[in-house]
């Protein structure tokens, strides 16, 4: 398994700072924007960029998003896994974008 977060620190909007939150599926609810990173919804919610802290009302309109994403991989303990075979990582990911 892995995690994928998108760092704000890391990410641009339009040339300005970000800003997440995160909406439910249909994008009606929104929690409050904030600096924090977040991981990216793998249960159909939605992450949404803001280009200001404390706004709970959905993403903004973007032209252009850089996103600073971190990926953190998780293996098997070491009691588990042969540790003199090599095993290859697929390290594909897909990311979908919602257009609201």
């Amino acid at each position: 398994p892995y995690h994928r977060q998108v760092d704000p620190d890391r990410s641009t909007v339009d040339g300005r700072r970000v800003f997440l939150s995160l909406g439910d599926r249909t994008g009606s609810l929104w929690s409050t924007s904030t600096a924090q990173p977040m991981a990216l919804p793998t249960d159909g919610s939605l992450l949404g960029l803001v280009d200001r802290v404390g706004v709970d009302t959905g993403a903004v309109v973007v032209r252009m998003a850089q996103l600073g994403i971190r990926a953190h991989g998780v293996i098997a303990p070491a009691r588990s896994l042969t540790l003199t075979d090599a095993v290859p990582l697929d390290g594909h990911v897909t990311v979908e974008l919602v257009y609201l």
